[in-house]
């Protein structure tokens, strides 16, 4: 019978895997800083992916789409990848572009609540977006912050346990409290708000 890893295993491996996706965007070390475009951006994240020896599937940048068809279209991608419960290999999907809802402009922590209901607890698949601090709207201090938060395939579970009802707050554009909630966000201290404040960047690991 197959022994499954134990949860102090399970914690160390999330860990490590996310620690691989905020390496491809610089953000493992404070301060946390977005330099340049989200296109050099996306370029050099998946430089860095190849760098560390993953498979990289770069989709590029996207003319703006509807975030809960890109998310249910991104998870299908990922879970393309998967086999027998995890991929042939550690493999990134780098994708980028604006995301509206309903038509509106919106930000990285909703479209990444929607792929994580998208992805629904899947094993093995970890997510990263970044994208402007204000969901979609640049900052009226004018400074460009910006934000990234994490999917695991334990986010819904962990959100369950502390009564977080993602659709609920998704609904009611609470995605970035939802996150923060669950310590899974980071505040990105320089996002280049002209002209990049709907981008959202996106990053999938399959493992």
């Amino acid at each position: 019978m197959r022994r499954l890893p134990s949860i102090d295993a399970c914690q160390r491996m999330k860990s490590e895997h996310r620690q691989i996706l905020q390496d491809l965007f610089l953000l493992a070390q404070p301060p946390w800083n977005t330099a340049g475009s989200p296109v050099v951006a996306l370029q050099d994240a998946g430089k860095r992916a190849r760098a560390q020896g993953l498979v990289v599937l770069e989709l590029g940048m996207q003319a703006q789409g509807e975030a809960r068809e890109l998310a249910s279209v991104l998870a299908a991608i990922a879970r393309q990848g998967v086999r027998e419960g995890r991929a042939a290999a550690p493999t990134v999907i780098l994708s980028g572009g604006p995301v509206c809802l309903s038509g509106r402009e919106t930000g990285a922590a909703s479209f990444l609540l929607m792929l994580a209901l998208a992805l629904d607890a899947h094993p093995a698949i970890h997510a990263l977006a970044i994208g402007g601090a204000s969901g979609g709207q640049t900052p009226a201090d004018g400074q460009g912050r910006g934000w990234a938060g994490f999917v695991a395939p334990d986010t819904l579970a962990r959100a369950q346990q502390q009564g977080l009802q993602a659709a609920p707050m998704l609904a009611s554009g609470r995605a970035a409290d939802f996150f923060e909630a669950l310590g899974d966000q980071i505040r990105i201290e320089r996002w280049p708000a002209e002209g990049a404040a709907t981008v959202v960047l996106r990053a999938v690991l399959l493992v």
